[in-house]
């Protein structure tokens, strides 16, 4: 099964479809400050980091085209993931907050 790169860069650049950028780049967004104040900070570091991200999406786009009837699946799993591990206090602590104020259950 042959992808050709014109059907690659063609999915990488239809916002119609998921990408891994809408939810990494807010993320980096909202912790720019930290980013800029850390003692690792330079322009190149933040090239290299820009750089691998669009990798990463290339990537996950050249496997959402070689694997077109698990796409759907694949997409919903590392959106999820990523939902998680960037954002995952975000939507424990409501939940976090609700037992422990209505039942007083310490999880830890």
């Amino acid at each position: 099964m042959k992808t050709s790169i014109k059907e690659i860069s063609n999915n990488l650049f239809d916002i119609k479809k998921a990408s891994l950028l809408i939810i990494i780049l807010p993320y980096i967004g909202f912790n720019f400050q930290e980013l800029i104040l850390s003692p690792y900070y330079s322009f190149v570091n933040l090239f290299f980091l820009l750089a691998t991200l669009l990798l990463i999406e290339f990537f996950y786009k050249l496997i959402t085209i070689k694997f077109k009837k698990f796409s759907t699946f694949i997409t919903i799993i590392v959106t999820s993931f990523l939902m998680v591990f960037f954002y995952g206090y975000y939507f424990v602590n409501p939940i976090y907050n609700f037992f422990n104020i209505n039942w007083a259950i310490e999880i830890r």
